[in-house]
């Protein structure tokens, strides 16, 4: 919800406390990904990536693992 009112700062803040206590999240991770993403933070984008392929790599989804 944050992010359609724009405020991406306010929407990475809450993904991250949600990730910090569930860090299997698929959700949080995906919109965490999208929000560094509009912030030009593609390290930290890269970094969600990463988990989020990790994630469904231990679930046995290969082909989401590679879209990621």
């Amino acid at each position: 919800m944050f992010r359609k009112y724009g405020l991406v700062d306010k929407a990475a803040d809450q993904f991250e406390a949600v990730v910090a206590r569930f860090p299997d999240n698929v959700d949080a991770r995906q919109e965490l990904r999208e929000v560094y993403r509009e912030k030009g933070q593609g390290t930290r984008a890269a970094g969600h990536c990463l988990a989020l392929a990790e994630i469904f790599r231990l679930k046995g989804d290969e082909a989401a693992a590679a879209e990621q």
